[in-house]
């Protein structure tokens, strides 16, 4: 009788163990292609002054806010995009994604342009460099009256982790040497009740560019080609 117990013990013991692991759903992504769009751009409505967000390494959250004078924790610290004009910024890309959470087709054309939601891509200078291919554009939330856009790993959770990474971005013009499209912040899944975001250019004292729930600052984000003679 005790070799019996232990037997089936060990049975049940091993079918527990060859069980399948629950996993979390995934969201899907694939990169698109932008016609040689691979700039950010911060500017206002008449597009003058232009800002070229871009990303260094040793410029993160922590020097973003000890620029403005505060004391709160960055948590693990991540970079943050600052102004970098005069043709300093760094590359970005696109990639559309499906997910069940955010509720948004990946794609859809309901004025005649295209338009795309998922991940702004964080490549460095030049693409493919030390920052490739792990980071995404993040808003990221310090404190009140501080946000941040920041280049955080990219999530591909299909959970509340896509809130902070997830934009819609807009084809406004293509064509030889010309590329130009508009980017918005999305908050909330489809459906529910989302804060617009604005952004803002930071300053030669404090660069980092900052992000401005319900508060129209007039500038606009997005990515463009820009042609260096």
């Amino acid at each position: 009788m005790y070799t019996s117990w232990f037997a089936l013990g060990i049975s049940l013991v091993g079918g527990a163990l060859a069980s399948p692991v629950e996993r979390s759903p995934s969201v899907h992504c694939s990169t698109i292609p932008l016609n040689g769009a691979q700039y950010l751009y911060l500017h206002n409505n008449t597009k003058n002054p232009t800002s070229l967000p871009g990303i260094e390494s040793n410029y993160t959250l922590s020097n973003a806010l000890a620029a403005i004078g505060s004391s709160a924790s960055p948590g693990d610290n991540p970079l943050v995009l600052i102004n970098s004009f005069p043709f300093q910024g760094d590359n970005f890309g696109f990639e559309a994604c499906n997910s069940t959470y955010m509720k948004f087709p990946s794609y859809d054309k309901p004025d005649g342009r295209n338009r795309w939601y998922g991940h702004i891509r964080a490549y460095g200078d030049p693409p493919g460099g030390v920052n490739h291919p792990v980071l995404c554009v993040t808003r990221r939330w310090v404190e009140p009256g501080h946000e941040f856009l920041t280049a955080e790993a990219c999530s591909y959770a299909d959970d509340s982790s896509q809130e902070t990474q997830f934009f819609t971005i807009v084809e406004l013009q293509t064509g030889f040497e010309i590329a130009n499209y508009y980017l918005g912040m999305i908050g909330a899944p489809e459906g529910t009740w989302s804060k617009q975001y604005y952004f803002a250019p930071g300053t030669t004292a404090a660069p980092a560019i900052t992000v401005h729930p319900e508060e129209d600052t007039g500038h606009r984000l997005g990515i463009e080609y820009l042609h260096f003679n």
